[in-house]
């Protein structure tokens, strides 16, 4: 149980006689609560009164986040992935998806498998029951892979699918009877198969998630990033990362410096949204390619100054280094003692 304390000044003095409660936050908790640790007053400046509060706050606390952060994972479970319109270029690339992963059953085939035997091709006046087996293979793919299609899109893309697997059928019908595994020629005026698309909505929330952003998704940083990241998608029609590019980038800087943007906000936050997600997809191996918002220059904002940095004077330093060679306290542990002696020398030399 953590023990009742009083705020104190710089100098060591006590700010008040009121005794707090300073509680260290779980790890497991800090998504939930935003911070590392809280302070509670106690309202007392009695210590044994301030001693059970203390304790029954805590356990409160406790309490609370642990509430919290049910509450919060429970949301998570229902909260059901929204639907959003797919242009014709994605739906194409969704259906070159459908057949490389029907593809991979000729590079790993099941044991005993035999293809080729009853290939069919199916007619244009489908009965009930095709159709019924088709949209459930379709439901099948979207919630395999994780896309999830309004119903305008479902309809649009049910024949594409269709076709995607009669002509994977198709291919490995060649494979069996003719052990001809070259790739198909039936996609080849397709879009770019999405299966290497990264969706930006998507990567930002797991950077939330995993990135230890302050506060998490529902932090202060997220809610102020989460409508740049939604506002740059809008711009450039899209949201895959994959398609995105360093002249987007510029393209955006000078849309909003246009709009009367803050050239600083432009930089400090518009850009700097993007360049943290893409950048922790890179470090977890998720995008391959070049971070398109690095080193994107704002004109007209000063950097950071390093010329002026706040150091000690010839005095302050004389003084730390001479303190340095006093005798130390017996109790002090020798390994206290090697670091106090020695460390204001090295950054001394470094500095």
């Amino acid at each position: 149980m953590p023990e009742p304390v009083r705020k104190k000044n710089k100098d060591g003095t006590i700010k008040s006689e009121i005794y707090w409660l300073r509680k260290k936050v779980p790890e497991r908790f800090r998504a939930v609560v935003g911070r590392r640790e809280v302070w509670r007053s106690l309202e007392t400046d009695h210590f044994k009164t301030a001693q059970v509060r203390c304790n029954k706050l805590s356990l409160d606390l406790d309490k609370e986040w642990q509430d919290r952060l049910l509450a919060s994972r429970s949301a998570a479970k229902k909260a059901a992935p929204t639907a959003r319109s797919m242009t014709d270029f994605e739906l194409s690339g969704l259906q070159r998806v459908v057949h490389e992963q029907g593809r991979d059953r000729i590079r790993n085939p099941p044991p005993g498998a035999k293809w080729g035997q009853g290939t069919h091709v199916r007619d244009e006046e489908e009965n009930d029951e095709q159709r019924e087996f088709d949209e459930q293979a379709l439901d099948d793919f979207l919630s395999r892979t994780g896309y999830v299609l309004a119903e305008a899109d479902r309809r649009r893309f049910l024949p594409m699918f269709v076709e995607a697997q009669r002509q994977v059928s198709v291919d490995l019908a060649r494979a069996a009877m003719r052990q001809d595994y070259s790739e198909s020629k039936a996609f080849d005026n397709n879009a770019p198969s999405l299966s290497a698309r990264i969706d930006l909505h998507e990567a930002f929330e797991f950077y939330c998630d995993k990135a230890g952003i302050k506060g998490g998704a529902n932090g202060p940083t997220a809610k102020r990033w989460r409508p740049k990241i939604a506002a740059f998608c809008v711009f450039v029609g899209h949201s895959d990362l994959c398609r995105m590019t360093r002249d987007d980038a510029y393209r955006w800087v000078d849309h909003l410096t246009e709009e009367g943007v803050a050239k600083k906000s432009i930089r400090e936050v518009w850009i700097a949204s993007l360049r943290a997600v893409t950048g922790f997809q890179i470090e977890r191996l998720k995008f391959t390619g070049e971070n398109p918002f690095a080193r994107i220059r704002v004109r007209g904002v000063k950097g950071t100054n390093t010329s002026n940095k706040k150091g000690f004077t010839d005095v302050q330093a004389t003084k730390i280094l001479t303190a340095t060679c006093a005798a130390f306290s017996h109790l002090t542990a020798p390994e206290t003692r090697a670091a106090r002696r020695w460390i204001p020398w090295i950054c001394a030399y470094n500095d």
